[in-house]
């Protein structure tokens, strides 16, 4: 009997200048951080999770494996490639995170359904605009690792565009909630996450939450 084991991959590395902040994963939400919301919402059985950048500061409940892609900050490729070699050796599927998109756990389930049921390499999340999110994604580790060895090959994985892996993979996409893949850049990113996740809140408890406390 084969046993499917499904890993984390957060990457923690990017930079908040715009927002005041050097570490877009202890931005505040609530009374907890972006990259706590996520691990906190991430399904019970993945496992391990690995976070991938700076060291986080802020404290978490939930073991992780802490790591960071060499030389640092060398783009999100060469921290996926790192990371991966942190996975143990039966993992079949992997998500892969970004710490600035504070709610993209919720999109795990439905994306690992697509993949395992139309047997691509990988299941994209695609956000209110369209657009495909490579990291708001579940991956089949072994198309994963074929596809970073042969970019590894063809000019190396520092500084290269995510777009370079999506390339190299068979993809299936799936439209998700515009809160899901609502990732934060700016000021005015970050005060309509607040807006639209104090309204997923209103939805779903049919409360009014005090917009202080998301």
């Amino acid at each position: 009997m084969t046993t499917t084991t499904h890993a984390t991959i957060i990457l923690t590395g990017g930079h908040g200048s715009r927002l005041g902040t050097t570490n877009k994963a202890e931005l505040p939400l609530g009374t907890t951080t972006f990259l706590n919301h996520i691990l906190t919402t991430l399904p019970s059985f993945h496992h391990p999770t690995i976070l991938v950048g700076p060291p986080p500061h802020t404290p978490t409940h939930i073991p992780v494996i802490t790591t960071q892609e060499h030389p640092p900050h060398t783009g999100p490729l060469a921290a996926i490639a790192h990371a991966t070699t942190h996975l143990p050796p039966q993992t079949t599927y992997t998500t892969i995170l970004a710490c600035d998109t504070p709610h993209a756990a919720h999109a795990i389930t439905p994306l690992t359904h697509a993949l395992t049921t139309t047997h691509q390499d990988a299941a994209l999340a695609v956000d209110k605009e369209g657009r495909w999110q490579p990291l708001v994604a579940v991956y089949d580790v072994a198309a994963l690792a074929t596809a970073l060895d042969a970019l590894r090959d063809s000019g190396g994985l520092a500084h290269r565009p995510v777009k370079h892996l999506i390339a190299a993979l068979n993809i299936t996409t799936v439209p998700l909630p515009q809160l899901w893949t609502f990732d934060v850049d700016t000021p005015q990113d970050y005060s309509q996450m607040r807006s639209l996740t104090t309204s997923e809140r209103a939805h779903t408890t049919g409360e009014d939450p005090d917009d202080d406390a998301i």
